[in-house]
């Protein structure tokens, strides 16, 4: 009889040692997430518009004696002046870090301000901190963040446009190596295959179209026309190539950016 409960118990522990093993291999790991998703987690901070992540707002506001704008952060109706020496008309944050352009004003200019001194910095919001990333002597104009997704930030060069930007560059914030191209840029979206799509639609003419790696590499132009409108539907983009003599045409292309069709004829106004 003790024999037979020995026998029994011994089976019992190789069951059990089975079933934990079983258990164990079929227990997913958590999925490890892309940066190049985090695109959505950054959001643009610009002197015309502000912007809510989670229950706290963020804004930037102008000050003419200095000639540098101060970040804000609005949380349970109390306003806190993060940062002092934005020189850029606009930041990206993701509700933890800032990134924003900081330099010594030197002269106005036909496209706005100059600036000498000029550096891209990572501001913490717990610790109040901050590092530059970037540091170019100048004089010139402001740099100021397009977009960030956790590795990449994504600059260019401060226009009179507000939200449009000459020559985007692509730097690795943990390396600090940037990438140089000379796309204007208004908007950077992820598309599904993983690409990058570059437009520049808040220029007043619209500007050129283009597909990247997030690192910048793998460039490709797919139009140089004025992209006045873009949008991605299933496995396409379409887009509106317009004239200095106000005639337009929608057109479209794959997401590798090949395959471009115009679907319209140039024709008077805005294409549809």
């Amino acid at each position: 009889m003790e024999r037979g409960t020995k026998i029994f118990k011994r089976m019992l522990g190789v069951v059990l040692a089975i079933v934990m093993c079983m258990t164990l291999t079929t227990v997913q790991t958590p999925t490890e997430v892309q940066a190049a998703s985090g695109l959505s987690s950054y959001k643009r901070v610009s002197f015309y518009k502000s912007q809510k992540i989670g229950n706290t707002v963020y804004s930037m506001k102008y000050n003419d004696r200095y000639n540098r704008y101060t970040i804000y952060m609005r949380r349970n109706g109390k306003t806190q002046a993060l940062v002092r020496d934005c020189s850029g008309g606009g930041f990206v944050t993701n509700g933890k870090v800032i990134y924003y352009t900081s330099g010594n004003f030197y002269s106005y200019g036909s496209f706005g301000g100059n600036y000498k001194n000029i550096r891209i910095k990572q501001y913490s919001i717990s610790s109040r901190k901050s590092r530059t990333l970037l540091y170019k002597s100048g004089p010139a104009r402001s740099l100021a963040p397009v977009a960030c997704d956790g590795t990449y930030l994504y600059f260019g060069l401060c226009t009179q446009y507000g939200g449009a930007y000459y020559n985007l560059s692509i730097m690795n914030v943990r390396t600090r190596r940037v990438a140089y191209t000379n796309y204007g840029v208004s908007d950077i979206r992820r598309l599904s295959n993983g690409k990058l799509l570059v437009s520049a639609t808040e220029f007043p003419h619209g500007g050129s179209l283009a597909i990247m790696n997030r690192n910048g590499s793998g460039r490709k132009l797919i139009t140089r026309e004025n992209v006045t409108q873009v949008s991605v539907k299933g496995k396409y983009i379409y887009y509106t190539e317009s004239k200095y003599s106000w005639e337009s045409r929608k057109c479209r292309c794959d997401l590798n950016g090949n395959n471009k069709k115009a679907l319209t004829k140039w024709s008077g106004g805005l294409a549809r």
